[in-house]
């Protein structure tokens, strides 16, 4: 009887455990964007995502990538400035946390 009383019990403790909040994506939409360092133009050729679910994305963006300029147009290009924007780019909804995220690029 008493094994009986455990099964259930067993039973009735995974039922909870499933629900709705397994299939729930951490969030409704991600930012995807792209930014190049002062006075580089970069061409990206495609982004190709895939996620935690098995799930591809390809061709998730593509163009021309967001290129800093400085404020007082110097004429060196060192580094990246102080304050990184989030660069060109787009929305993505329906995507589970990001598995491999793979670029074609030109510079």
């Amino acid at each position: 009887m008493s094994r009986w009383l455990l099964a259930i019990g067993l039973l009735l403790n995974l039922a909870g455990c499933q629900s709705d909040a397994a299939n729930k994506l951490p969030y409704d939409t991600w930012y995807l964007g792209f930014l190049a360092p002062n006075y580089m133009e970069v061409w990206l050729e495609q982004a190709n995502i895939g996620d935690n679910s098995g799930r591809i994305f390809p061709n998730a963006m593509g163009g021309v990538v967001a290129m800093g300029q400085p404020a007082s147009l110097s004429a060196t290009a060192k580094g990246w400035p102080r304050r990184i924007g989030s660069g060109k780019g787009r929305t993505l909804t329906g995507l589970d946390l990001p598995y491999v995220v793979s670029l074609r690029w030109q510079s």
